[in-house]
C-alpha cells in the first residue's frame, strides 16, 4: 500500500482538477448564468491576470478558470499547490470527511472572496483573487479534488484501458486524469476514449463565441438545467461542496475492486465511462451555477 506520508507529501504535486476543457465549460456555464453587469465586472478584472502563460492572449470570463494551472509554469516558485484540493482519505461510507488545517481549496474559496470583496484590495490583487476565486470553485466540484484511496487524490492509481489523446505531457495514465475530463469520455471499440479534444492554447475561446466550449456547454446546460438543481445551486457554503465531491469520490469515483498496489496498473472497464461521464457533468453544471451566484454576490449592487 501507498503510506500515508507519501500521499499527504506528494498529492499537489501532480493534482490538477478538471483539464482546461473542463474549467472553461464551468466558465462558459457560468457567465451563461451571469448578468450583464456581473460580466462586464468579470471581463475587466481578468483582462488583467498574468499572461506569460496564456500564449499572451488575454483571459475572459470563460477562459479565466485556467489561469491559476497555467500559472504551474513557474513551476518550483508556484505557491499555490495546496490550494487546489483538499487531503481527506477514503472510507467505505463516506463517514471520514473532516477538514484538516488549512491551505486547502475549501479555505481558498473563503480567502479569494474576501479578497475580491475588500474594497481595500488593490486592481492587480483583485484581478488574482478572482482568478484564483473562479479556479478553486471549479476545482472543488472534481470528486477526486477532496480525497483519494492513499494513492493520492488517485494520481498513484495507474490505468489501462483510457485511450487519453492530450493527457498532460509526462503524465501516467491514471484515475485522477480520467476524472479531470470524465465529463467527455465514452466507450468505443473496448477502450475509454474522449469524445472531443480540449481546444489547444491559442484556440481558448471567447465567451459564447459558438465553438465546442459553448457547444458543450450548451448540452450540459441542457441535460442539467438550473431549475432543476435550484436547491443544489442556492448552497453556496464550500465545505458542503467539498462534502459532496468527498461522497462521489467514496462511492462511485474509483472502479469496482480492492485497492491496488502503489505499481500495479488497473483497467478501467469501458462500462465506467457513462456513469462517470453523467457525475462529472453535472458537477461542472453545478460548479458554472455556483460560480455565477457567488459572484453575483460579489459584484452585484
Amino acid at each position: 500500500m501507498i503510506r500515508v506520508a507519501a500521499f499527504l507529501f506528494a498529492f499537489g504535486a501532480a493534482a490538477f482538477a478538471w483539464d482546461p476543457a473542463g474549467h472553461m465549460l464551468a466558465g462558459e456555464v457560468a457567465y451563461q448564468a451571469s448578468s450583464p453587469e456581473v460580466r462586464a465586472k468579470v471581463a475587466q478584472l481578468v483582462s488583467g491576470l498574468d499572461q506569460r502563460f496564456s500564449g499572451r492572449q488575454v483571459y475572459n470570463f470563460t477562459t479565466s478558470g485556467c489561469w491559476m494551472d497555467d500559472m504551474r509554469s513557474l513551476k518550483k516558485d508556484y505557491a499555490w499547490s495546496k490550494w487546489h484540493y483538499v487531503e481527506i482519505l477514503k472510507t467505505p461510507d463516506a463517514s471520514g470527511f473532516k477538514l484538516p488545517e488549512p491551505p486547502h481549496v475549501v479555505w481558498a474559496v473563503g480567502n479569494s472572496l474576501e479578497a475580491v470583496r475588500d474594497p481595500k484590495t488593490s486592481p492587480a490583487r483583485q484581478s488574482e483573487a478572482l482568478g484564483m476565486l473562479i479556479h478553486v470553485v471549479q476545482d472543488i466540484h472534481q470528486p477526486l479534488h477532496c480525497g483519494g484511496w492513499n494513492d493520492r487524490g488517485g494520481n498513484g492509481y495507474l490505468t489501462y484501458g483510457v485511450a487519453f489523446a492530450d493527457v498532460f505531457p509526462g503524465t501516467k495514465p491514471n484515475l485522477h486524469a480520467f476524472w479531470d475530463e470524465a465529463y467527455r469520455v465514452e466507450a468505443k471499440d473496448g477502450k475509454i476514449v474522449e469524445s472531443f479534444l480540449c481546444p489547444e492554447l491559442g484556440q481558448r475561446p471567447l465567451p459564447g463565441d459558438g465553438g465546442i466550449i459553448a457547444k458543450e456547454a450548451a448540452k450540459i446546460i441542457g441535460r442539467f438545467p438550473i431549475e432543476k438543481l435550484a436547491t443544489e445551486v442556492s448552497e453556496l457554503n464550500p465545505e458542503v461542496w467539498a462534502r459532496e465531491s468527498y461522497a462521489l469520490m467514496c462511492a462511485k469515483a474509483y472502479p469496482p475492486g480492492d485497492q491496488p498496489s502503489d505499481t500495479e496498473v488497473r483497467t478501467v472497464p469501458p462500462e465506467f465511462a457513462e456513469p462517470s461521464r453523467e457525475i462529472a457533468q453535472k458537477r461542472i453544471a453545478l460548479a458554472g451555477y455556483r460560480l455565477a451566484a457567488v459572484l453575483k454576490m460579489a459584484f452585484e449592487k
